[in-house]
């Protein structure tokens, strides 16, 4: 898939009040440095594991699949620039399995915040 540019660089809040259980969804929410404030998952697996993964850096401990300039390159980018909001897919091999999955990275709510939507294939 090739990566998509959000027209706008301002949030939409439109997804957070998706139901994420009726989806294959998940949502993490980093500061810029990268380590894990919230989450929400609609996959009971990874659900029981989130909560240990909070204040944890996501690229070196949480998902170290993502460590490599696609991934992060592209959210260390979307921080200096302060304008962080492209979609493109992954895929991780940090739960045992590959998993295929749509990325959506974008500012957070608050300032210095960054949200990750995850839709898995």
């Amino acid at each position: 898939m090739e990566m998509l540019s959000i027209g706008s660089s301002e949030p939409q809040t439109w997804f957070c009040h998706l139901e994420l259980s009726a989806l294959h969804l998940t949502s993490v929410l980093l500061d810029a440095e990268g380590r894990i404030l919230e989450y929400q998952t609609s996959l009971p697996a990874l659900a029981e594991k989130m909560p240990t993964y909070l204040g944890r850096h996501f690229f070196t401990e949480v998902a170290p699949s993502t460590n490599h300039a696609e991934f992060r390159g592209r959210f260390e980018e979307g921080v200096r620039l302060q304008r962080l909001n492209v979609i493109f897919e992954s895929i991780f091999k940090d739960q045992g399995y590959p998993a295929k999955t749509v990325v959506h990275m974008r500012k957070g709510p608050e300032s210095d915040t960054y949200q990750l939507l995850f839709s898995y294939l």
